[in-house]
């Protein structure tokens, strides 16, 4: 599984290794049905001045499927938990159906 981690700001070697620790932890059991993954970290000020901090997971499965997850919240460590926690569950029901037939080429749960 290729990982990659992006942000326009600069990420701490902790967050990163923690990112990357818990991504094949909560991926390495599909193996080869998962391709790729990516992870996007921003912050967004609104006009109030709350800083939101998102974590968005991309993840490439075989045959060309995509699952996406996004999560958000004042505390960019615990949206990372939070979004590594769904993307695992929302890749264990994308391959399961496709194996059922039921798939979907885009699949996006953003609560």
């Amino acid at each position: 599984m290729r990982l990659e981690i992006r942000s326009r700001k600069p990420v701490s070697v902790g967050t990163r290794s923690s990112i990357v620790r818990r991504l094949r932890f909560v991926l390495g059991r599909f193996g080869s049905r998962v391709q790729s993954a990516t992870v996007r970290l921003s912050v967004r000020v609104d006009a109030r001045g709350y800083a939101a901090k998102r974590c968005r997971i991309i993840v490439r499965l075989e045959f060309g499927r995509i699952v996406c997850v996004e999560d958000a919240g004042e505390d960019l460590q615990a949206a990372i938990d939070r979004a590594t926690g769904r993307i695992a569950r929302s890749v264990q029901r994308a391959l399961e159906r496709s194996q059922t037939g039921m798939a979907d080429e885009y699949e996006v749960d953003s609560r």
